[in-house]
């Protein structure tokens, strides 16, 4: 497989470049649980992810969110 710009590759699972780091104990949140914390609905979450505005860990089809980037997402412009 050739890597994707912007993603790391951890044996099956691509990894989403994050601009802050996660903490080891950081909270992951599936899609539904991403949109009700951030108070957008799950298909504004995907648009985002679309985006590339929302780093995101991929764990084979399934997406999941880090809690502290979602909220370093709130404190930023929406």
């Amino acid at each position: 497989r050739r890597p994707y710009p912007g993603f790391l590759l951890i044996g099956e699972t691509m990894l989403k470049k994050a601009t802050v780091e996660p903490a080891p104990d950081d909270e992951l949140l599936t899609a539904k649980e991403a949109a009700e914390f951030v108070k957008v609905t799950e298909w504004s979450i995907y648009q985002r992810v679309a985006r590339g505005q929302i780093p995101y860990l991929k764990m084979g089809r399934l997406l999941r969110f880090w809690k502290s980037s979602l909220q370093n997402f709130l404190g930023g412009s929406r």
